[in-house]
């Protein structure tokens, strides 16, 4: 019925449940930690998100009726021609059929520094984003040159949107401490 309560046994044994006791709270402590590190991991990808979607114009201006007019972004539509000048925030991805430019395509290229863009005629939707020098994409800027484009592709459809959708889509990896916390229930 065990010895005296500072018998050698009863120490090791207090020193047993005081040891658990400390691992168990230090898995607890770890686990709310991983927890804690994901959920700020969530949130730094839902305000990269939210940086990234006011990155986009909010208006364009397009011609319509033979007027150009500004109108909301989500006015926009396939087949409208997109008027484009210095300074100007591009709002969709399109075909340029009139004048030349340069744009600053690092949101989408990562180039550094901004691109001729003109009318010259690509039939090859296999080139790299970045070689596609009769197309204008959204998000990206216009340096200089002024022109005009068709819209083939607005909102989440274009360069820009599959950027933000990849980043909504990002899932956080566990560490193995997590996998093995996640195991330990």
């Amino acid at each position: 019925s065990g010895g005296p309560p500072d018998s050698p046994v009863t120490a090791q044994i207090q020193q047993m449940v005081n040891d658990a006791s400390r691992s168990v709270g230090g898995d607890v402590l770890a686990r709310a930690d991983a927890d804690g590190k994901e959920a700020q991991a969530k949130i730094k990808t839902g305000d990269a998100i939210e940086k990234l979607l006011n990155l986009q114009a909010k208006t364009a201006v397009v011609v319509r009726n033979g007027k150009e007019q500004e109108v909301s972004i989500n006015e926009v539509i396939h087949g409208d021609q997109i008027i484009v000048k210095p300074g100007a925030r591009i709002p969709v991805d399109g075909i340029v059929v009139e004048g030349s430019s340069y744009v600053d395509e690092s949101m989408i290229t990562g180039e550094s520094m901004p691109v001729s863009k003109n009318v010259e005629a690509i039939n090859n939707e296999s080139l790299p984003v970045g070689d596609r020098v009769n197309m204008a994409f959204a998000g990206t800027n216009v340096t200089y040159g002024r022109g005009k484009g068709v819209v083939v592709l607005t909102g989440m459809g274009t360069e820009f949107g599959k950027i933000a959708s990849l980043l909504q889509n990002v899932k956080s990896s566990k560490t193995p401490l997590q996998q093995n916390l996640d195991k330990l229930g």
